[in-house]
C-alpha cells in the first residue's frame, strides 16, 4: 500500500472513531423530558412537574439521571430548576411521586421524603 492509501485509511478511520463518539455522546446524554410526577393547583391553571432530563456523567463510570422541578402553566414556558434526589435509582420514581407539595397564595412549597423543602415563590412563575 503507497503512502495515500494509508493516509487515507487514517482519516477514514478518524472520521468514523469521531462519527462513533458523537454519537454514543448523543445517546448518553439526550434529555428524556418524561413527567415523573405532577401536582395541579387547585384552583389555578398552574402545576408543578417533576421532570426527568439527561444522564450525569460527572461521576464516570457511576451515571445517575437528572432532574427538574418545573412550575408553571405554559408548559415547557415557566420555572425550572435542576433539584438533586438522592434515592437509589430503582426506588427514585416512586419516593418522588410520594414527595408533597403545598400551594399557597405566596408560592408553592415541594417537600420531599427524604426531607427537604423547598419553596418557591409565586413572582418567580407567575406574572401575577
Amino acid at each position: 500500500m503507497n503512502r495515500y492509501g494509508k493516509a487515507f485509511l487514517f482519516v477514514a478511520a478518524l472520521l468514523i472513531a469521531l462519527s462513533l463518539t458523537a454519537i454514543a455522546t448523543f445517546l448518553l446524554n439526550n434529555p428524556s423530558d418524561r413527567i415523573i410526577a405532577q401536582w395541579k393547583h387547585p384552583s389555578s391553571t398552574f402545576s408543578l412537574m417533576i421532570i426527568e432530563r439527561n444522564m450525569d456523567l460527572s461521576d464516570f463510570p457511576h451515571r445517575e439521571r437528572t432532574y427538574n422541578i418545573y412550575v408553571g402553566n405554559e408548559f415547557p414556558y415557566g420555572y425550572y430548576l435542576k433539584f438533586p434526589f438522592y434515592y437509589r435509582q430503582l426506588e427514585i420514581e416512586s419516593k418522588i411521586k410520594k414527595s408533597a407539595v403545598e400551594w399557597s397564595d405566596e408560592g408553592v412549597t415541594f417537600k420531599t421524603t427524604s426531607g427537604e423543602i423547598l419553596f418557591i415563590p409565586k413572582r418567580s412563575f407567575s406574572r401575577e
